[in-house]
């Protein structure tokens, strides 16, 4: 990995393909004096462009994805809907915002790495397929390249640490496209990314990435159907304003099942009465702290529940004696310590 670890244009060589390319020489001003390894800085993903023809619920998930990943990979995270709505102007106000975010958990802003995520579509190829609707036919661009532009920079001053670029092409008469991901050949490719921005850390970092996750953890995406971008598109919610409650139902379904394709209609109906937060399906090692299975969890501390890496993320930093979790258990609200330091004993001299 060491190979990869400096500067890299073309990594054909190292294995990763002639359609990705990484930068990341000024990544080990990150590790601290001595050199050694420290622990993964919190990467604050900012708010994701997309260009080309995305719908804002497609960003969400696609941004989801890449926190999901991030998370799962032992790395500390804070997705874009978690500050917007901190949110008191335009770009990262670290007094305000992402600041505050940190401050609350005992991190400081040179701990953290901020993240640019950008999805560009380059065009189509020569191809065109013709479909068959309505009787009429329409033509369809079968496939289109596109690429994932990712960069690192310093938090606080906006020092450019690393880049990646993974290419990608979406076809969209090809059989792995669904009415649950309509756009595959993405997906494929920000997993991709995921993997080679966990790779360049963990160059420079203690991450443990194959760290078995303490709970299993059903999250409740609903704040995507309001979730709106830069682009002027109206938010999916928009979509089933006319609808009666069984259509609409039946409609947002697909979207739910995007998150948990095993989502049964008893949880997808609990999803629609909130606003947001998570299931615990399992409590794994939590358990012995108190938390069920059932539980909803709502908060982490002053932080609403908008993901696993709320609730992960101060249990990878352990920055704090102790953080507490706001929950719903059989219809009740309550209270659950989860200890993130073994408790100091001082001895009177």
């Amino acid at each position: 990995m060491a190979a990869c670890g400096a500067l890299i244009g073309a990594l054909g060589a190292c294995g990763h393909g002639p359609d990705v390319h990484v930068r990341s020489e000024n990544l080990e001003r990150h590790t601290g004096r001595s050199g050694d390894q420290v622990g993964a800085p919190v990467v604050v993903i900012s708010e994701p462009f997309f260009s080309g023809d995305f719908e804002p619920y497609q960003v969400y998930q696609k941004t989801w994805d890449v926190v999901s990943a991030l998370t799962r990979a032992s790395v500390p995270t804070i997705a874009p809907w978690e500050y917007r709505q901190l949110r008191s102007g335009q770009g990262l106000m670290l007094d305000t915002d992402v600041g505050l975010l940190l401050r609350n958990e005992g991190i400081s802003p040179d701990e953290a790495i901020q993240m640019d995520v950008r999805v560009v579509m380059l065009g189509g190829s020569a191809r065109v397929g013709v479909l068959e609707q309505r009787e009429r036919l329409v033509r369809v661009r079968s496939a289109e390249q596109g690429e994932i532009r990712i960069k690192l920079r310093d938090l606080s001053e906006g020092r450019e640490l690393a880049s990646l670029v993974v290419g990608f092409v979406e076809d969209g008469l090809s059989a792995a496209v669904t009415s649950r991901d309509q756009t595959p050949a993405l997906t494929l490719a920000l997993q991709r990314s995921v993997a080679l921005i966990v790779e360049m850390l963990a160059d420079h970092y203690a991450i443990d990435a194959g760290r078995r996750p303490l709970a299993d953890l059903r999250f409740n995406p609903k704040p995507m159907f309001t979730y709106t971008t830069a682009y002027g598109r109206e938010p999916l919610e928009a979509r089933f304003e006319d609808m009666d409650a069984l259509d609409s139902m039946v409609s947002r379904m697909r979207f739910y099942q995007y998150f948990d394709p095993e989502i049964s209609i008893e949880h997808l109906m609990d999803f629609e009465s909130r606003g947001g937060g998570l299931l615990v399906a399992e409590p794994g090692d939590l358990r012995e702290h108190g938390l069920e299975e059932g539980d909803f969890i709502l908060a982490v501390g002053d932080h609403p529940a908008l993901g696993a890496q709320v609730l992960f993320r101060p249990l990878l930093q352990r920055r704090q004696q102790a953080v507490i979790l706001l929950i719903e258990r059989g219809g009740r609200p309550a209270q659950v310590i989860l200890p993130l330091q073994e408790p100091r004993v001082e001895v009177d001299p």
